[in-house]
């Protein structure tokens, strides 16, 4: 009993010790993961219903919390960065309004992102034991455990169609197109060879001799058909679009309650458009009251309709293409479009072979 009395204490330690370690190993890798997949989250392609992953910052705390089992996260960021230059180490600010320490929740106008760009989400939670070790120790403070993931977003990968090479590939909306020539020489040779008829000798000398040498007609046919298939594909080689699509001067007029921005297209081809954001003075554009948008056409063509109150907006379209020539985009609200704040912008980025480094903004 005194040897056991002894021991307990040391024992009871123990065992302790191992459950305490056991609980920080588990939050500590809880942390780790929630930031892996709060930031695989952020940097998905898609949107979630018309918000893009990378700017649902209630989507990104969610994906991020699930994991929270054992303790709760003291804190969840998430901020944005331009990624890294050549032969540095530090990140690069995006600029317009999103500075390095910038808070998801605390951006009001988005920028138009681009590839490259990177998400940071940083999560950390405090680890503190079952006992109350602050009251023997009064100096004793809550351990933070805190991880942080970056990921690249992936917006878009444009691919080059380098001529005089017999294939590539094409992005989405793009469809290059093979043309054949077949030619087909078919050649048909008969020869026909007749022997004439048998050959009759008589021989008047008493003994009648008949000869008959029958020789059946001889055909010889030869023939030849030759079938060749020569596919050769043609490949469209990039366009020249630098400075050859610009917007209107001014870059965007409001008449009634649309806000329009003109543009002109000198390519001499309609181009496919792979996106389109806007930005407006969704809080107080009306007087002081609230600008709802509800459609956006393109050449008189609709290319979404809804009702939307978000500063900035990725206007949601399955395809679309600008044409040749002047046309006007025009973004209509419920009520007329009256006070302007300057964060008004329209951002049209280009599929096509050639344009996608030439998007149009009105605010350029």
């Amino acid at each position: 009993m005194v040897e056991f009395a002894l021991v307990l204490p040391i024992l009871l330690v123990l065992v302790y010790g191992l459950l305490e370690m056991g609980r920080l190993l588990f939050i500590y890798s809880s942390v780790v993961s929630a930031s892996r997949n709060a930031v695989r989250y952020g940097s998905a392609d898609g949107t979630n219903g018309t918000t893009p992953f990378y700017e649902d910052c209630n989507g990104i705390t969610t994906a991020a919390n699930k994991l929270a089992i054992i303790n709760s996260f003291s804190n969840v960021s998430v901020t944005y960065d331009a990624g890294l230059a050549y032969g540095t180490i530090t990140p690069q600010a995006i600029g317009s309004g999103v500075a390095l320490n910038t808070q998801c929740s605390a951006i009001s106008a988005w920028p138009t992102f681009q590839s490259g760009y990177r998400i940071t989400v940083k999560v950390t939670a405090n680890y503190s034991p079952i006992i109350a070790i602050s009251n023997l120790i009064p100096s004793f403070q809550p351990l933070a455990i805190t991880s942080q993931s970056s990921r690249t977003l992936l917006l878009s990968v444009p691919i080059n169609v380098t001529p005089g090479v017999d294939w590539a590939l094409t992005e989405t909306h793009e469809v290059a197109v093979a043309s054949y020539t077949a030619t087909i020489t078919p050649t048909s040779t008969k020869t026909p060879t007749s022997t004439p008829p048998p050959t009759k000798t008589a021989t008047p000398a008493g003994t009648p001799t008949k000869t008959a040498t029958p020789v059946p007609p001889s055909i010889t046919p030869s023939p030849t058909a030759t079938s060749t298939n020569t596919p050769a594909y043609t490949l469209t080689p990039p366009i020249a679009c630098s400075g050859k699509v610009t917007h209107g001067s001014p870059a965007l007029t409001y008449p009634g309650n649309t806000m329009t921005m003109s543009i002109n297209n000198s390519t001499g081809i309609a181009l496919s458009i792979q996106s389109i954001t806007v930005s407006w003075n969704n809080a107080t554009g009306n007087n002081g009251s609230a600008l709802s948008l509800i459609s956006v056409t393109l050449g008189g063509v609709s290319l979404w309709s809804g009702n939307v109150t978000y500063p900035t907006f990725s206007v949601p379209f399955g395809y679309a293409l600008l044409p040749s020539g002047a046309s006007s985009i025009v973004f209509t609200f419920q009520q007329a479009y009256t006070t302007r704040n300057g964060t008004e912008d329209i951002n049209i980025n280009f599929y096509t072979n050639g344009c996608q480094n030439y998007p149009v903004d009105s605010s350029h």
